[in-house]
């Protein structure tokens, strides 16, 4: 078999002995993992006389556009009826940088939310044991909203350092915990959205669970994705000394947990009825975060009735429940499948139990699978009278 980072000995052949009998199981484990590693063109295989014993030949074609390789990507997502956050990101991805099997990631991001990092992974030596150094910076926008308008805007700075440990346990799950150390700025761009100015030290440690078992990251045919994180804030940003007793908050010393996914299932073989379950919950524990870590509802299978960020809270917890339906297929040269669906939704964003406001929200939307990204545009009706019409270019389902 072949670990996930151990890229150096398999760059052009695999040879593997044809035991009696063949183990089958192991042998597409380690295609799987071969043609996962995104190098590739295609994979084939033949079986060869090798000093009188058949052995089994797997051919690597590598890809002639790379690597290293370059990912353009675009985001555009209405946070109100009327106004949009736009993104146009890319990614640079170069492998064997400082040694085998490392891969290298530059990414940067401008538009409504820039940003910039720099991450080197590193297998150590043929384990499943990597680490993981990043530095980045990012620039994120919290709206207040009132009434389907924008009136407030709070702009948030951080420039932090990482490092990461971890161990893949198989193709589909990873598991790492890792140091954050930064600085981090927060300050009232536009209005007054009732949120404390901050600046500081800003640190924290995390621990993640990625499960990544669906077979397409637009829209999947089946399997489950699920992201689980435990962080804890050593440090945080204080408020400006005018503003030291907002609500008395901080996030320093607190504890958050979030576990959120989502699972799809065919309902026949073309794969063209769809069935998908999503959502997640979260906990700050005793904790009172300041609002720029609280949990945050709206936007599309976030409560999609809400605008994006409308619902703040401690903690929250989410579900949604869906069909898809594929109406049809775009032109290879434009993209893929077209789909149509709905979806419902209940859940809340709430700092007490007790004051939990939980809502109940029915969507319906069409989703193009196309070159530049998934696109789609929908309506969405809650019980409690909210209502939105979203449009938007980007991930829809992670």
């Amino acid at each position: 078999g072949a670990a996930p980072g151990d890229t150096q000995r398999m760059r052009n052949h695999l040879l593997l002995h044809v035991g009696h009998p063949l183990d089958l199981t192991a042998l597409d484990a380690t295609l799987h993992e071969l043609g996962g590693l995104d190098r590739y063109e295609a994979l084939s295989w033949t079986i060869v006389d090798q000093n009188g014993a058949d052995e089994l030949l797997v051919t690597a074609r590598p890809k002639n556009y790379g690597p290293p390789f370059m990912y353009l990507g675009l985001s555009l997502e209405n946070t109100t009826g009327n106004e949009f956050r736009f993104g146009l990101s890319g990614r640079y991805l170069a492998f064997d940088v400082l040694g085998s099997g490392t891969e290298t990631r530059i990414d940067a991001s401008i538009g409504s939310d820039p940003s910039v990092a720099a991450a080197w992974y590193r297998p150590l030596g043929s384990s499943r044991v990597f680490m993981e150094p990043a530095v980045g910076a990012t620039s994120q926008t919290l709206s207040a909203i009132d009434e389907g308008h924008t009136v407030a805007q709070y702009t948030r700075t951080r420039v932090a350092a990482a490092i990461d440990g971890g161990v893949n346990l198989g193709r589909l799950d990873e598991v790492r915990a890792g140091l954050r150390y930064g600085w981090s700025n927060a300050n009232i761009s536009i209005g007054d959205p009732g949120l404390p100015e901050l600046s500081g030290e800003d640190s924290q440690v995390l621990m993640q669970w990625t499960h990544d078992g669906q077979d397409d990251a637009i829209v999947p045919t089946r399997g489950l994705h699920s992201v689980t994180w435990v962080r804890h804030h050593l440090s945080s940003p204080e408020a400006e000394a005018a503003q030291s007793t907002v609500d008395d908050r901080t996030s320093e010393g607190v504890t958050q947990f979030q576990a959120a996914g989502s699972w799809f299932r065919s309902l026949d073989r073309a794969a063209r009825r769809r069935l998908f379950l999503s959502g997640g919950v979260g906990t700050s524990f005793d904790g009172r975060p300041f609002p720029t870590e609280q949990f945050a509802l709206g936007g599309p299978l976030r409560m999609s009735a809400f605008n994006v960020g409308e619902q703040r809270g401690d903690h929250f917890a989410q579900f949604s429940t869906g069909y898809l339906h594929q109406l049809m297929r775009l032109p290879d040269f434009l993209g893929g499948p077209v789909f149509g669906g709905g979806w419902l939704e209940v859940g809340s964003a709430f700092d007490h139990a007790k004051d939990a406001e939980i809502g109940f929200h029915m969507s319906g939307a069409l989703i193009a699978d196309t070159l530049i990204g998934p696109i789609f545009a929908g309506l969405s009706y809650g019980v409690d009278g909210n209502s939105r019409y979203y449009l938007g270019i980007g991930a829809l389902f992670r």
